[in-house]
């Protein structure tokens, strides 16, 4: 019985070998996490970020560290887009790596708050937002609402339906050319006078206007031919 024993202890070993080996190897994937963690706890990165760290070459390998420490080199003062983070091992062996980074953040679009029939004219009322990130972002959707408040629809939409360009057509609250009213409002006082239209503008967006003086000046469309300008 002594020989199949030994035989049995001689074919186990190089596998006791190679197991105290693999734990003496840095865990990649654990050290990717940990990264993560750390890049999630840096101060100004928005609660709805989406961060991906890359995992090392899985053919690099690491001495086994205890406590790696993480560090932005040059941080960027805000943090976004790509990020290199550098892992530090100082004991039992000591290495350090960088490891590649990005911070994507969410971006807003446009969508219907409730049914829309043909031909209706936006308002800030009709709208309702969503979040997405880049990859997942709606092609085409709109994320500026000064594109959407004063265009009608090309056809009817359901609520929640993303509001693309192709589905709209501008209506115009001011014509170029059009002879518009300027008003200014402040405390205690409101002043008015007439100007010309440089562009076309629909309600809620910005526009420049020749004044009676000459003077060009830009204020936002209002329905009515109205334009209203900053004191």
């Amino acid at each position: 019985m002594r020989l199949p024993c030994l035989l049995l202890t001689a074919c186990l070993l190089p596998h006791l070998a190679w197991a105290q080996a693999a734990d003496k190897m840095q865990n990649l994937e654990l050290l990717r996490n940990q990264a993560t963690q750390f890049l999630g706890s840096q101060p100004g990165i928005p609660a709805d970020s989406r961060i991906k760290v890359q995992a090392p070459d899985p053919q690099l390998k690491l001495p086994h560290c205890p406590a790696p420490e993480f560090s932005l080199p040059n941080p960027p003062p805000v943090l976004r887009g790509p990020i290199r983070i550098s892992a530090r091992c100082n004991t039992p062996q000591a290495w350090a790596i960088y490891l590649s980074a990005s911070i994507t953040e969410a971006r807003t679009y446009y969508i219907t708050q409730n049914r829309l029939e043909t031909g209706h004219v936006l308002t800030p009322e009709d709208l309702a937002t969503k979040r997405a990130y880049p990859e997942d972002f709606p092609s085409g959707a709109i994320s500026e609402p000064q594109q959407l408040i004063g265009r009608s629809l090309q056809q009817g939409l359901d609520a929640g339906a993303v509001l693309r360009a192709p589905l709209l057509r501008t209506s115009f609250a001011i014509t170029i050319g059009q002879t518009v009213k300027l008003v200014a409002n402040g405390p205690g006082f409101s002043i008015s006078t007439e100007g010309r239209a440089l562009a076309n503008a629909a309600s809620g967006q910005r526009i420049q206007v020749r004044n009676s003086s000459g003077q060009i000046v830009q204020g936002i469309a209002q329905p009515g031919g109205i334009v209203s300008i900053s004191p």
